[in-house]
């Protein structure tokens, strides 16, 4: 069974708070609170298809990494990623019950985009 991938962008945004004028219309430059820039942190969670054990125990150095590449097969680009897994578990076919294993690895763009 191959995995799978999901992919997502997390905001933190900036904004300054001045004083609300309704009285002009829609002028934005009046709205009480205003956004001047979003932090974009783009998101991947993927998800191993089934693992034999020898695989699931080499799992360790994809999870530990400081350093990884993510690439994709559509388009052949390539993404410098943080893993953001906080930990590591491996398993076993006998200890999840005689069922292969699986593993969730969730990544994020080791680059920050600021939007303005």
């Amino acid at each position: 069974m191959l995995g799978k991938c999901s992919a997502g962008e997390e905001y933190t945004r900036h904004a300054v708070g001045r004083r609300y004028d309704n009285s002009t219309g829609t002028n934005h430059n009046n709205l009480g609170k205003v956004t001047f820039a979003n932090e974009v942190s783009k998101k991947w969670t993927l998800r191993t298809g089934f693992l034999t054990d020898e695989q699931s125990a080499k799992m360790y150095n994809v999870l530990g990494t400081t350093r990884a590449i993510l690439q994709d097969l559509n388009t052949n680009k390539r993404y410098p990623v943080a893993v953001t897994n906080s930990s590591y578990e491996e398993q076993t076919y006998r200890g999840n019950g005689n069922k292969m294993a699986q593993y969730e690895i969730n990544v994020e763009l080791a680059q920050q985009h600021i939007r303005r």
